[in-house]
């Protein structure tokens, strides 16, 4: 009796390519800090804005 497994393969390689995009897409591109507030740059698009002054939000956006 021959039980080929390939539906579990096929879900390893799918997942295996979601982490992969994911850590692509969570590279940091660059740094920059000036005037109270900390930007990150990712490789997705996406920039995360973290300002010193506690009382202001962190801004998150993507950029195409």
């Amino acid at each position: 009796m021959v039980i080929i497994m390939t539906e579990h393969i096929d879900k390893v390689i799918k997942r295996r390519l979601e982490l992969r995009k994911e850590r692509h897409d969570n590279e940091i591109t660059f740094i920059e800090g000036k005037n109270g507030q900390i930007t990150t740059g990712y490789r997705s698009g996406r920039r995360v804005i973290e300002f010193d002054d506690k009382r202001k939000k962190t801004v998150e956006e993507y950029v195409v």
